[in-house]
């Protein structure tokens, strides 16, 4: 029933696409492992991996697969609750 409504879910986890040739700052972009730019046979990484990847200055978030928008959330964490 699940699946009738809200249809097939993606693979859990995130890939990282080294960039090899790349000129400035970026040494990687993380994927969900369903991208169209995801590389064939890269390890899958469980979300505390792929934060730390995150963190790196030099990796960026795939905004096509929505991996940007799942992640950036968790790595902002709760710095958005004050108490009151």
């Amino acid at each position: 029933m699940v699946r009738e409504v809200l249809g097939e879910r993606r693979p859990s986890g995130w890939v990282l696409a080294k960039i090899r040739a790349s000129r400035g700052p970026a040494r990687g972009v993380l994927h969900a492992p369903d991208c169209e730019e995801t590389p064939q046979n890269a390890p899958l990484l469980d979300v505390e991996q792929a934060l730390n990847v995150a963190e790196n200055p030099g990796t960026r978030l795939c905004t096509v697969c929505g991996c940007a928008q799942e992640l950036t959330p968790m790595m902002s964490g709760f710095d958005h609750i004050t108490d009151s």
